[in-house]
């Protein structure tokens, strides 16, 4: 399979629809940020319980699946829209 990196292809409307966007910290206590970490760096618990755990705690990057940073929320089609963030997805769209 090798490497792969998502690839963002994001519509102007979207890019608009972001820029409205309310962006926060991942409402999370830092405890369990850190519980967290200890259990997505432990090599002997298989991939499905770390999907998990991390799922139950913090969910995942809307775009990469990784551990997110930021909430953003916004209104699109009449309904709120919650998406997740890590650092470098947000960094990349936000451009």
């Amino acid at each position: 399979m090798g490497d792969y990196e998502p690839k963002l292809i994001l519509n102007p409307p979207f890019r608009d629809t972001l820029k409205k966007a309310v962006i926060e910290p991942l409402p999370v206590p830092q405890e369990k940020l850190d519980e967290l970490k200890a259990v997505l760096a432990n090599p002997k618990l298989p991939d499905a319980h770390k999907s998990f755990v991390m799922r139950s705690i913090s969910g995942s990057c809307s775009i990469c699946g990784k551990l997110p940073s930021y909430i953003a929320t916004y209104r699109k089609y009449g309904a709120s829209i919650i998406e997740k963030y890590c650092d470098e997805c947000l960094r990349r769209i936000q451009t």
